[in-house]
C-alpha cells in the first residue's frame, strides 16, 4: 500500500475541486437548456387544460347558457376566497355565469376523476356562496372525457356534468383561398 504525501493529497483535492466546479458549470448549462426547451414546448398538462377551458368557455360564450341555465354575465378564471376546511383559501373558478338570482360555476378538467367530484363541488360551491350570497348556486363539472363512474358521481353530488359535443366549432379565419 502506497503512502501519499500532503502535497499529493492536496493535488488530488485540487483536481477534485476543479472537476466539481466543471460539473457544476455543466449542470447549470443543462438546467438552462432544459428551461429553454420547457419554454418552447410549454407544459403539456397546462396546455391540455388550457385547451379544455377554451373549448368549454367558447361554447358557453356562444350560447350564453350553461346546462340550460341562461347567463347574462360570463366570467373566465375568476378567483374567490372561501373558507375551506376551516382555513381561508383562494379558489379559482374556471367559468362563472350569472343571471338574475342564479349563478353557476363550471370547473373544467380535461379528464375528470369520479373520486374528486364531491371535494371539487364542495370547494367551488363554498366560493360561489361567498361571491353570490343571495343567488341560487349551481355547479357543473366539464370534462373532455366521461365515463359511467363519473356520471354516477355527478348524479350523487347533484351537479351538472358537461362533456364535448359536435356543435362547438368556431371558424376563426374565413379569409381563405382554394388550393
Amino acid at each position: 500500500m502506497a503512502t501519499l504525501t500532503i502535497e499529493q493529497i492536496n493535488e488530488i483535492l485540487d483536481r477534485v475541486a476543479r472537476d466539481l466546479d466543471a460539473l457544476k458549470e455543466r449542470q447549470a448549462e443543462t438546467a438552462k437548456m432544459v428551461d429553454k426547451i420547457g419554454q418552447q414546448l410549454g407544459d403539456p398538462g397546462n396546455n391540455i387544460g388550457d385547451a379544455s377551458e377554451e373549448f368549454f368557455h367558447r361554447g358557453t360564450e356562444r350560447t350564453m347558457e350553461v346546462a340550460g341555465i341562461p347567463v347574462g354575465t360570463l366570467f373566465k378564471n375568476l378567483v374567490a376566497t372561501a373558507k375551506v376546511g376551516g382555513k381561508q383559501v383562494a379558489v379559482e373558478l374556471d367559468i362563472v355565469g350569472v343571471n338574475g338570482d342564479s349563478a353557476i360555476a363550471v370547473e373544467v378538467k380535461h379528464k375528470a376523476h369520479p373520486d374528486k367530484v364531491g371535494e371539487l363541488a364542495a370547494d367551488k360551491v363554498a366560493a360561489m356562496k361567498r361571491l353570490y350570497p343571495d343567488h341560487k348556486i349551481y355547479f357543473a363539472l366539464a370534462t373532455m372525457a366521461s365515463n359511467e363512474a363519473l356520471e354516477q358521481a355527478a348524479r350523487e353530488a347533484g351537479i351538472f356534468l358537461l362533456t364535448q359535443g359536435g356543435e362547438n366549432i368556431k371558424v376563426v379565419n374565413d379569409k381563405v383561398r382554394a388550393f
